[in-house]
């Protein structure tokens, strides 16, 4: 039984976590990406896109691009902190 429990703590760890605005916030190395208003994000980074075609990524601990207010904007962040 035991097994079972640990196994069961083991699978949902590292579970991806919905938040709002269609985010998805994955536990791991510090990257985000967002595509149209539609991203996943995991670690510290962030990347927040809105708009056809606007494209958004973040890589690096607390790192944030965000590409909104428009049709085909891009927003590359590469870097700790950045």
């Amino acid at each position: 039984m035991a097994l079972g429990i640990g196994a069961g703590v083991a699978a949902t760890a590292g579970a991806p976590v919905a938040h709002a605005d269609n985010e998805i916030r994955v536990p791991g190395p510090s990257v985000g990406v967002s595509v149209g208003g539609v991203g996943i994000n995991s670690g510290s980074a962030t990347a927040t896109s809105n708009g056809p075609g606007s494209l958004a990524v973040a890589v690096g601990n607390k790192s944030s691009a965000t590409a909104t207010n428009g049709a085909g904007n891009t927003a590359i962040a590469i870097g700790n902190g950045s």
